[in-house]
């Protein structure tokens, strides 16, 4: 006599969906975790210690390779990962997301621009770290240096516009998410160059803004 065995609809998802999926949720969460992780490292290091090494050694590595011609460029991209053009930015982009109907995608993008701007001026004010020496610095800049804000920002709202083009315009994909990434690439290069960051600044920008819209997505852009 044949018995008919009763499977957990949540199991009976799980299982017809693709095996690809749950190796994706292993690999945001490892990330996530992995950029909290390195974050709290290099904190513990500055409070232990006031300063690395490697940011020392890097920031004269970059100086030597100082150009008046790369200056310029790097001054210029720099401007890309600024509060003037992401805020503008962002706020346009929600609004389009919002008038097309994709009202999720507008809300992921608006949350991830405001947290993760709110996020970096409280860690700032927390860690209070004193940005690289000023007389060396080739553009003009104030407050705290850790973390770097154009750093964090544009690794946030680039990497949230890459997801929403992923997710919503996947024929736009491919060269959205290229372009994000040479543009989060070269705002956290400029800040370096530019000598108004330590290299930790930079990396751990990179690290709490795109771990953010990655913790953001399952939570609100389905």
């Amino acid at each position: 006599m044949r018995r008919d065995i009763s499977i957990n609809p949540l199991v009976a998802r799980l299982l017809r969906r693709p095996q690809p999926l749950i190796p994706a949720i292993g690999v945001r969460w490892v990330f996530v975790l992995g950029s909290v992780f390195a974050f709290g490292s290099v904190a513990r290091e500055l409070h232990r210690n006031g300063s690395l090494e490697f940011d020392t050694r890097l920031l004269r590595w970059l100086r030597q390779r100082q150009t008046p011609r790369l200056t310029s460029t790097m001054r210029a991209l720099t401007q890309l990962g600024s509060a003037e053009l992401l805020t503008p930015l962002s706020t346009l982009l929600t609004l389009g997301l919002w008038v097309q109907q994709k009202r999720r995608a507008a809300l992921f993008l608006g949350v991830t621009a405001l947290g993760s701007t709110l996020m970096n001026q409280v860690l700032k004010l927390a860690f209070g770290r004193e940005r690289p020496d000023s007389s060396l610095q080739l553009s003009r800049t104030t407050g705290f240096a850790f973390p770097s804000g154009h750093s964090m920002a544009s690794a946030a709202i680039y990497g949230a516009i890459a997801v929403v083009a992923t997710t919503r315009f996947p024929k736009l994909a491919w060269v959205t998410n290229t372009t994000c990434s040479l543009i989060v690439l070269a705002v956290g290069t400029s800040r370096a160059y530019l000598h108004v960051h330590y290299p930790s600044d930079v990396a751990t920008g990179w690290a709490l803004g795109l771990s953010w819209p990655i913790s953001l997505q399952p939570l609100i852009l389905r």
